[in-house]
């Protein structure tokens, strides 16, 4: 597995990191992960809280606009 870190924003009290994170299953077939960390943080500069949300990439699916038209009609 490959964990690539894409932009991270840093206020001093929130961290807020984009994630890439690919590679291959035991069977040999690929797999790619995208996702979200949020981490609220001490004064020491140490993680307090974090939460992380992360979904499979879907290839050849829906463009975003497709997707938002979809979830706003109900179908999505």
């Amino acid at each position: 597995m490959v964990a690539e870190l894409v932009t991270e924003v840093n206020d001093g009290t929130t961290s807020f990191s984009e994630w890439r994170w690919h590679g291959h299953r035991p069977d040999g077939t690929p797999y790619a992960i995208r996702g979200v960390i949020l981490n609220g943080l001490r004064d020491d500069g140490l993680i307090r809280w974090a939460r992380l949300y992360a979904e499979p990439v879907e290839e050849g699916g829906l463009n975003i606009v497709e997707a938002t038209q979809a979830m706003v009609a109900g179908s999505g």
